[in-house]
């Protein structure tokens, strides 16, 4: 079963922000643990949004 393009786009740019504006907020206050998770989740939701656009290019 494949996931609608879109709404798959979308929670991808969200946890994407979402892991970025943490990553930030952990900088910020000088906390390890939050800044890497924060880091980890941005990095897995920019490997999926390149799979989404991967696929809709045909690669």
């Amino acid at each position: 079963m494949r996931i609608p393009a879109l709404p798959a786009r979308i929670a991808a740019w969200l946890f994407f922000l979402g892991g970025l504006t943490g990553a930030i907020r952990g900088i910020a206050g000088l906390r390890v643990e939050i800044t890497v998770a924060g880091l980890i989740l941005a990095c897995t939701a920019g490997l999926i949004l390149l799979k989404i656009r991967a696929d809709a290019h045909g690669s």
